[in-house]
Formats: C-alpha cells, sequence, structure tokens
C-alpha cells in the first residue's frame, strides 16, 4: 500500500544521461511512488523521467556524447549539466535525501563525489564497468558510494571482494521484455505492425542512442542493408530512433540509403521482437536482443583517437554484454576496422538462408536470458533506495 506524505516528504536527486539510463530512471520512480508517494525527484533526466515527474536541472538530450574527442567536442555543456548538478545536490532547490546516480560512470563518479561533500548518501544502479578497463576506479568507488546496486551476475562478487557494498537486483530490461510481449498484438509484433510484409526476411539496424554513435555507425549500418539486400533481394529492414538522436536529418540520410529502410520512432525492443535478425551497436540493446531470442552481429566504431586511448585499456576478451554474461561469443564482435559491411552481411545472411544456424543462434541466446533471472529489477532497487532513506 502506497504511504501517504510524512513529516518530512524525501526528495532523492537523481541523474540519468542517456536513453536507457531515462528508462531505467523512469521506471525507478514509478517503483518508488509506488511505495512512498509523497516522494520528490530532481535532477537530470529524459523524456521519460520528467513524464514521471522529475524536477530537470539538465536535459539528458543534452549530454548525449560518447567518446574522448565527443566530450572535448562539447565539454561546455557537460560542465554546465555539472554546475546545476552540484547546486542542486547543495540544496538550491532543497535538501537532498539520497542521490540515486544511473550509470555514465565519467561523470557520474565525479558527481558522486560532489554529493559525499554535501552530506548526501549516494546509492549508484548500474555499475561502472570496471572490469573491462580502468581497474583503479574501484578505490574512488569505495570512497564515494554508499551502495552498489549491478544489473550483471558476474558483477556481484567482483564489487564484493573489493569492499564496496553491493547488491544484484536483477536486469530492468527483463521487466522490460515481459512488459513489452504483454502489450504486443496478438500473436506477438510483426514487421506488418510496422508497416512491412510478414515473411520476408527482416533486419533491424540499431545505431546507437547517442548522437556519437548514430556519427560513426549509421554510415556503415546502411552500408549493410544495401549489401544484404543484394544478396537477398526479398530482405526489408528496421531502423529505431532513440527521441535523443531523432532528426529530419538523419531520417534524409537514411531515406538516401538504397535500400528499404523504415524508420520507427523509438519501440527499439518491439522492433527487435519483429525482426529475424539483426545488426546492433555495442550497448544496451545487445542484451534487449538477447532477451528478445533475436540473434544478429555487434558493431561499434568510434573516432580513431578514441579508439587508440580506449582500446588497449580493455581487459577482457568481449566487449558484448550477452558475450559477456555466457562468457563466450553468442554474438560476433565487429568493432572499429573490423567493422566492414560485407562482413556483417555475411553473418545475417548465413542466418537468414541456414534455418540450422538460426535456431542455433537463437538457442545461445535463450541460455544468456535465463542467466539474467526473474523480473522485479526496479521494484528492488526502490527497496534498497527506500530503506537507506529509512535508515538515514
Amino acid at each position: 500500500m502506497p504511504l501517504t506524505a510524512s513529516a518530512h516528504s524525501p526528495c532523492l536527486f537523481l541523474s540519468a544521461c542517456e536513453a536507457s539510463g531515462d528508462l531505467h530512471g523512469a521506471r525507478l520512480m514509478g517503483a518508488i511512488r509506488a511505495v512512498r508517494s509523497d516522494c520528490r525527484f530532481i535532477g537530470i533526466g529524459g523524456d521519460r523521467m520528467i513524464d514521471e515527474g522529475l524536477e530537470a536541472v539538465f536535459h539528458a538530450r543534452e549530454l548525449g556524447v560518447m567518446g574522448i574527442t565527443d566530450v572535448l567536442g562539447r565539454l561546455g555543456t557537460v560542465r554546465r549539466a555539472f554546475s546545476r548538478a552540484i547546486g542542486a545536490l547543495q540544496g538550491n532547490c532543497g535538501k537532498v535525501d539520497q542521490a540515486v546516480l544511473i550509470d555514465s560512470a565519467s561523470f557520474h563518479l565525479r558527481l558522486a563525489a560532489h554529493a559525499k561533500a554535501a552530506g548526501v548518501p549516494v546509492t549508484c544502479f548500474i555499475a561502472p564497468k570496471v572490469w573491462a578497463s580502468r581497474a583503479g576506479r574501484m578505490k574512488v568507488i569505495r570512497q564515494v558510494v554508499d551502495q552498489m546496486l549491478v544489473i550483471l551476475p558476474f558483477e556481484e562478487p567482483l564489487f564484493r571482494s573489493a569492499g564496496v557494498p553491493v547488491a544484484y537486483v536483477g536486469n530492468p530490461l527483463v521487466d522490460e521484455q515481459a512488459e513489452e510481449l504483454a502489450q504486443a498484438p496478438t500473436g506477438g509484433w510483426k514487421p506488418s505492425d510496422f508497416g512491412l510484409e510478414d515473411g520476408r526476411p527482416t533486419v533491424a539496424l540499431l545505431p546507437g542512442s547517442r548522437a556519437g554513435e548514430v556519427h560513426y555507425i549509421l554510415p556503415g549500418l546502411l552500408e549493410t542493408a544495401r549489401e544484404v539486400r543484394r544478396r537477398l533481394p526479398d530482405s526489408q529492414f528496421l531502423l529505431p530512433v532513440a527521441a535523443s538522436v531523432d532528426s529530419p536529418e538523419l531520417r534524409a540520410r537514411v531515406a538516401a540509403a538504397g535500400a528499404p529502410v523504415t524508420v520507427v520512432a523509438g519501440q527499439a525492443v518491439a522492433v527487435l521482437n519483429a525482426a529475424d535478425v539483426a545488426a546492433i551497436a555495442s550497448g544496451t540493446a545487445t542484451l534487449q536482443a538477447a532477451l528478445a531470442g533475436t540473434p544478429g552481429a555487434i558493431v561499434y566504431r568510434v573516432s580513431r583517437l578514441t579508439w587508440m586511448i580506449a582500446r588497449p585499456l580493455v581487459r577482457l576478451p568481449y566487449v558484448g554484454l550477452p558475450n559477456l554474461v555466457a562468457e563466450r561469443e553468442v554474438m560476433p564482435e565487429l568493432l572499429q576496422n573490423d567493422f566492414i559491411p560485407s562482413r556483417v552481411a555475411d553473418y545475417l545472411c548465413g542466418l537468414l538462408s541456414r534455418p540450422e544456424a538460426l535456431a542455433e543462434a537463437r538457442a545461445n541466446l535463450a541460455g544468456v536470458a535465463r542467466s539474467m533471472g526473474e523480473s522485479g529489477a526496479s521494484e528492488r532497487v526502490a527497496g534498497l533506495v527506500l530503506r537507506r532513506l529509512e535508515a538515514a
């Protein structure tokens, strides 16, 4: 039963800098309000969190950056967001009882230090990828984070062994997939739900949710579509585009691609459920594909400078989340110079033309989905956030 307003209605500072974080933040806000209807939320978020009642001090769409060169190019924007967030944590908008920082480690670990200095307890939801690179961050995390809530099963023992208070809460994408299936038309999502023809090979193209990602990745995906279409003339394509990067310019580039690519506003999970295979920018969408049981290739490209600096820091054999969860390659990774459209097309066409290969790939993804556990992540996070509020 929801609690009514008390003598002190709690105020949470929430921050999510990307489209996926905005989704997780909105779900978390709904779960918290189901228990504490008087809770106030301020911070950084996108349209979903604002619709849930966030009093935004900065809109997340302005922080859709990636890589070193992209951040340098928008340093003024990042500084403005940081300044406004610090002001809110210091009480410019009223006393803050807890900060909940969602993903985006480079931005949020620095912000966490300011929250601690202001006497605001810090919860991090979705952990920094210290298991991939920059292990030295663990010391900083111990100093500035009061509780770390992780969404990948292998992360919990890693943080616990380093002395960081941690809990595995499950993955909110499991909830997202369950909700998507519940809302789908009878028989599940199909190409015809997006204006295409059922029964034809359908490929989903996901270029990422940040402007920098789309800049570097979209051209290769469109070339992949042309190559797949050349080999399989009956093929058709769906490209879900996040609100953070949707624009007339992007749609014009897709329209001129020379392949039948249909742009869909949002609905990435529905598109993945409707598609047979996919080419996906490394990130959250790769796990969405795994949960949907849609095989495909993981692709990625950044600026040459960012790649030269970042690649030597990566300490694991994989970067794709499904592969990390499975501890083996269940989706091929074609990154930077290996992101060659003809190679992506080789894999996708191989799946589409060989039913046994498609079935094997789907079985591998089913194993990843089982590893992710049950739904209810947002409610578990809400419970831990509220428990810390009560203990304060």
